[in-house]
């Protein structure tokens, strides 16, 4: 009876062993496979200019105007003339591509008739032409061609596909006005507009250029 009562003893220690053993282990098992998950993140603003933020994110913040030195009357009205520029500092044309997409981009610009400052005459059929010069530049490797404005809408600065982002400059300099002959010219400054239209995408030969984000400005140009 002693025996039985030993033994029994003995196995139920035996078995309480293994079972804490058992416990400990599975406890470790589910201590050390344990996983978790965190984050890491980041926010970018917009850029801003003059201390404000800009909503576009493909926009122009310059561009060129032009005084050109006095025409003679006589000249204008029998011939016409070629006025040079009388050089300024408002001599920039800046791209600004914050868009992210590579597409590159296209400035366009459009010349308007010449109208006197009484706005009684008005001189069509001029043309602009000046040289660009890149200044800042941190991806733009297409070339800088003259540019020349007539009363057609035309290219002036082109970015090739995956160029052109961030901000891009040139300088315009040499700037020439060709004035067609005119009967009716006044004695007066005679004023035109510039329109500048910036568009997303390089254009292609033939087709459109691609996207559809646009930015334009007005700048002037007249006869001292």
């Amino acid at each position: 009876m002693k025996k039985t009562l030993l033994l029994s003893g003995a196995l139920f220690a035996a078995t309480l062993a293994a079972a804490v053993t058992t416990n400990t282990a599975s406890a470790n098992a589910d201590y050390t496979s344990k996983e978790g998950d965190s984050t890491a993140d980041f926010s970018i603003n917009p850029t801003t200019q003059d201390g404000q933020a800009d909503g576009n994110t493909l926009w122009l913040s310059a561009e060129p105007s032009f005084t050109f030195n006095a025409g003679d009357l006589s000249t204008v009205m029998a011939k016409g003339q070629t006025l040079d520029a009388v050089e300024d500092k408002r001599n920039t044309l800046t791209v600004n591509d914050f868009t992210g997409d590579s597409l590159g981009w296209t400035v366009k610009a459009q010349l308007s008739d010449f109208v006197s400052a009484d706005k009684k005459d008005t001189i069509p059929g001029s043309t602009l032409t000046y040289t660009q010069t890149l200044g800042d530049a941190v991806n733009f490797k297409s070339s800088v061609s003259p540019a020349s404005l007539t009363s057609t809408e035309s290219p002036v600065l082109t970015a090739a596909n995956g160029e052109g982002q961030g901000t891009t400059s040139t300088t315009a300099s040499g700037a020439k006005l060709v004035l067609q002959p005119h009967a009716n010219a006044k004695p007066q400054q005679y004023t035109a507009n510039i329109t500048w239209t910036l568009t997303q995408g390089a254009p292609v030969e033939g087709s459109q250029p691609v996207g559809g984000t646009q930015a334009s400005g007005n700048t002037t140009s007249n006869p001292s």
